[in-house]
């Protein structure tokens, strides 16, 4: 059985979780699916051939879309419309929709319609508001918990990070991108394998997390505990760990305090230590024990043998800590221990239980042949019942202050040492456990005002007159900066002459109470004085009598005139937006059900001139005397209207340059550096090289390259755009997705978007010229070939002619006049001048053909190589050559060796009387790098300046200065392929001065030899 076309569109029109709602060209509505009659609440009946404004929910976006789209799908392309607008339900729901309109035509292709596809997006709306919102708390609890998050891309070596850890290495943004490499140079050296065997372990099993805690250098010098914590939390097409995500944590603090935890718990073992039971002797050589006293009984072994072996009194140790002694046993035989000092349960064979023993000794004096130690053993059972039962009962009463938000403190009144429980330090910032401090510390955190009182406070518990104080004070918390605190206590111990020693007490958090009590009796002078220096105004709802009480400029925008008003219920919710009417009264409600608790709504009120205005309120219902609620809620309201329409702009603006970048004529992508994804690209992109927007962003630029062209990218172009901040005019050839491929010039630029390094990217396709270009190389190449074929074809008789000239003077030199020897020399000096000719002629050929090799180039490094190479003519010459500090560049390493090496040596070789001076300088202008090589030489007329660049042009005989003449016209030649220029200053007798100007771009540094 077969379907029609319009019975599986009827299927879907019925079946289908979109709400799809048809209507008339006079905008009436024909026709709603079953989800739609769920979305509105109206059943078909009850719509059909009402306008279909009764679902809009503002009335402006009915008549908005009216002109914008409705009235345009009367084009005959008859294409789909998204928009979104704000819809109204049956029970007066506001909703925002997504929503589709296309055009119904009839058989014979007349609009009859249009059809709008409709859902339901404020749920998605609201978590998106609530996610911006949850990265900016994210960002406060990192910098008051004194802790920064990262995050590291484990391929690149390059990551961001944000907080605490910024300021820790010297950086002064809040956010900042940094490499690897940075990042170890923090971690303390001994510590640096450990970090990178946490790195590999992730990459190794993606699953693991990394907790690990490191020393590391402060940028102020400080060596400080740093604790990573992380996951990786981005993964590679092949499954393998991409990224890495975490927290780093300063914990000095925390390992201090677990050591001094350490120090004391020992120190109160020792204290409740009582009662020896006997004592111990070792003999090291024989490994024997000798029991004295109490403890043999316990042992349950005879008066003789006096020794015993020191299994047997192992089996009697409790197996748990059997393996302990054990070692003490042997690190004593061993001669690596001198000193023991150990805690175990041994059964005590008289009444068969477990007692607990503290052995405690160390090595005697040992002569030839007599090692032995001894020591005593005291048993603390009692002890340790005693402080398991202490640490039980504190324990429940850690958990008491902890319920109840209270810290306890002790202090030492003599030497003012105090010990506090974990609420006060995390207070102090002393991390979440029990801490030490001392008095004047924790006096630099309580408010100025408030210091001397307790000062008073702590010479009463001093003198015992009263030994009990009780007092509120104003404290500046580290987790929630100032607060007010109740502070109570009394001395707990006396010395023997009577006089306090030690004292004890609680703290309690009360700022809730005494902020409420506070704002009760200042609100109305605050607000009162805040309206009149500023637009601020307030407002009042007697909720049982049902008024608004207004007070400030908002009475004159609203009602044309006066500064205070009372406008019944109804009246006041009618000046609202129909839009935020529904978010008000639910403000209002929500004010009202929770007691004390502030909340802010922006909504827009109707002016007396009929303007809608922005407003934004806060508010609460307040507490009186700090425990029933009022019956009332109150609050503050400002005009946020011009704060509103610019936030608009901004985001119409953004979207506007979205749109052009999106429709420009023009291959346009950006790509994340850290990542070299695509994630942003044009649709001229996308239609040249045929790729769906899905199949670009998010993957790598270079996977859209041949391997050739991605290769170039990732070692050479990449660095260098990080290294310069540009690219201009990189060849690239891209694959498009039918599998040809397109050739393109690159350029780009990097900017770094709060803390995202982007690189925005321009292609100009360039596949003709290539083709072009692959033609003229062709032609270049054979000229090549026939240049240097034709080269080799003169050369060869041009030897001949040497060699024969050179032949006849020998054999026939006697029989030949001093004419015929003369025109022999002449002869032989003309093969040898054309034979240097073809050889610089074909230099000349190959420059002009052979690519550029371009890379890093230091020019000091590269005079002093020609300086070397022209030795035996600057020695000849005397020439003194100086050579000022040169930048280092980027370009083809033989060609500027080639040009330098013909300017210097012309500055030598055309010299006036004396030994030549010549110097080199480099300087940046006009963005470019002008090089100058100036002599003191024989100089020349300004009117061949030009002429001397040509090849073979030459201002002297050969007679007066050897060479042929092609030398400067190499410079300029290889200058020019640089993308420079080169000319002369000079005037006869007073020495020339050659430049070279280079692009300011290829210049690599440092900045301070040219700047």
């Amino acid at each position: 059985m077969s379907f029609s076309t319009s019975d599986m569109l009827r299927a879907m029109y019925q079946n289908s979780t979109s709400a799809v709602v048809s209507a008339n060209l006079d905008r009436e509505l024909t026709a709603m699916n079953p989800a739609a009659e769920r979305l509105f609440g109206y059943s078909e009946q009850e719509i059909i051939g009402k306008k279909s404004q009764i679902i809009y929910a503002d009335p402006r976006d009915y008549s908005r879309l009216g002109q914008s789209h409705f009235n345009s799908l009367d084009d005959e392309d008859g294409l789909a419309k998204p928009y979104r607008a704000k819809y109204r339900t049956k029970d007066g729901r506001v909703f925002d929709g997504e929503t589709v309109g296309c055009p119904i035509f009839d058989d014979k292709g007349k609009r009859q319609g249009f059809l709008c596809i409709i859902s339901d997006v404020t749920h998605r709306l609201a978590l998106q508001a609530k996610l911006e919102a949850s990265d900016i708390q994210l960002r406060a609890a990192l910098a008051s918990a004194n802790e920064g998050a990262f995050s590291l891309n484990l391929v690149t070596g390059l990551g961001s990070t944000r907080g605490f850890i910024n300021e820790f290495m010297g950086i002064s943004t809040t956010d900042a991108t940094i490499s690897l490499e940075r990042w170890r140079q923090v971690i303390e050296d001994s510590h640096r394998a450990r970090f990178d065997a946490s790195l590999d372990e992730l990459r190794k099993r993606p699953g693991a997390q990394m907790d690990e805690s490191f020393l590391a250098h402060r940028s102020d010098g400080a060596q400080r505990w740093l604790q990573i914590r992380g996951r990786v939390s981005e993964f590679a097409r092949d499954g393998s760990a991409l990224r890495v995500t975490g927290v780093i944590s300063d914990v000095t603090d925390r390992q201090t305090l677990e050591q001094k935890l350490a120090d004391r718990e020992r120190q109160l073992a020792n204290a409740l230590t009582a009662g020896a039971c006997g004592a111990w002797e070792l003999d090291l050589e024989k490994q024997q024990i000798t029991p004295i006293g109490e403890i043999r009984g316990m042992l349950g072994v005879p008066s003789s043998p006096v020794e015993i072996d020191a299994e047997y009194w192992l089996e009697k140790t409790h197996k748990d800590q059997r393996d302990l002694v054990r070692s003490q046993i042997e690190a004593f035989f061993s001669g690596q221990q001198s000193e023991v000092d150990v805690t175990y349960q041994l059964r005590d064979a008289r009444t068969d239980t477990w007692r607990w023993l503290r052995a405690i000794g160390k090595t005697t004096d040992e002569k030839p042949g007599s090692r032995k130690a001894a020591g005593v053993l005291i048993d603390v059972t009692e002890n340790m019942r005693l402080e398991q039962r202490a640490e039980e009962s504190e324990m429940r009463l850690r958990g008491a202050l902890e319920a109840t938000g209270e810290g306890a403190w002790h202090l030492n009144l003599q030497t003012l040492e105090a010990s506090i429980t974990s609420v006060l330090s995390r207070m102090m910032g002393l991390g979440d456990g029990d801490a030490d401090t001392r008095f004047d510390t924790w006096l630099e955190r309580v408010h100025e005002d408030d210091q001397e009182m307790c000062r008073e406070a702590l010479a009463q518990l001093i003198e015992g007159d009263p030994d009990h104080i009780d007092f509120n004070l104003r404290y500046r918390s580290e987790e929630d900066g100032w607060i007010h605190l109740h502070n109570r206590g009394r001395v707990t111990e006396w010395d023997e002459n009577g006089r306090p020693t030690m004292a004890a007490g609680f703290m309690t958090d009360v700022t809730e109470l005494a902020n409420t009590t506070e704002a009760l009796s200042q609100r109305e002078q605050l607000l009162s004085d805040a309206i009149e220096a500023s637009t601020l105004a307030i407002w009042r709802y007697d909720r049982p009598a049902n008024m608004m009480w207004l007070r400030g400029d908002i009475v004159a925008d609203l009602y044309g005139e006066g500064r205070e008003r009372s406008v019944p219920g109804q009246e006041w919710h009618e000046l609202h937006h129909p839009d935020d009417i529904g978010a008000a009264y639910k403000s209002l409600d929500g004010v009202w059900s929770e007691p004390g608790r502030s909340q802010t709504i922006d909504f827009r009120l109707k002016t007396h001139s009929g303007e809608w205005i922005w407003y934004r309120a806060t508010g609460r219902r307040p507490l009186v005397d700090g425990t029933q609620p009022a019956n009332m809620t109150t609050g503050v309201v400002i005009n946020i209207d011009a704060a509103v329409r610019e936030n608009e702009a901004v985001e119409a603006e953004r979207k506007r340059f979205e749109q052009i970048y999106n429709a420009t004529p023009a291959m346009l992508h950006t790509i994340e550096i850290d990542s070299g994804e695509i994630v942003q690209v044009s649709d001229f992109w996308l239609q040249s090289l045929g790729y769906r927007r899905s199949e670009v962003i998010g993957h790598k630029s270079t996977d859209f390259l041949d391997e050739e062209s991605a290769r170039r990218a990732r070692e050479h172009s990449f660095p260098a755009l990080e290294e310069t901040g540009f690219n201009e005019n990189i060849p690239y050839r891209f694959r498009r997705r039918d599998g040809s491929y397109m050739d393109v010039l690159l350029s780009s630029f990097l900017v770094d978007d709060g803390g995202v390094r982007r690189s925005y990217a321009v292609m100009t396709d360039v596949t003709p010229l290539r083709t072009a270009y692959e033609q003229l190389e062709r032609s270049n190449k054979e000229l090549d070939r026939f240049a240097t074929v034709a080269s080799h074809d003169l050369q060869e008789p041009l030897r001949k002619i040497s060699a024969f000239a050179a032949l006849v003077r020998r054999r026939y030199g006697d029989e030949i006049d001093a004419e015929g020897v003369r025109s022999l020399d002449f002869l032989v000096d003309a093969a040898q001048r054309m034979q240097g000719l073809i050889d610089d002629l074909l230099t000349y050929s190959k420059m002009a053909s052979q690519p550029l090799r371009m890379q890093s180039v230091d020019l000091d490094d590269l005079i002093a190589d020609v300086i070397d190479t022209l030795d035996t003519s600057i020695n000849e010459s005397g020439a003194q050559i100086q050579v000022e500090r040169l930048p280092k560049l980027r370009g083809d390493p033989l060609l500027l060796r080639q040009s330098f090496q013909n300017l210097i040596s012309n500055a030598v070789k055309y010299r006036a009387d004396g030994a030549p001076k010549v110097t080199v300088t480099a300087e940046m202008k006009d963005q470019e790098l002008v090089l100058c090589v100036r002599d003191d030489g024989i100089g020349l007329d300004p009117k061949f300046a030009e002429k001397i660049f040509a090849p073979f042009q030459r201002l002297h005989s050969r007679d007066e200065y050897k060479g042929t003449g092609i030398g400067l016209a190499i410079v300029r030649q290889s200058i020019e392929r640089h993308g420079g220029r080169v000319w002369v200053e000079s005037e006869p007798g007073q020495g020339s001065a050659f430049y070279v100007a280079l692009p300011a771009r290829i210049v690599l540094g440092p900045a301070d030899a040219v700047l």
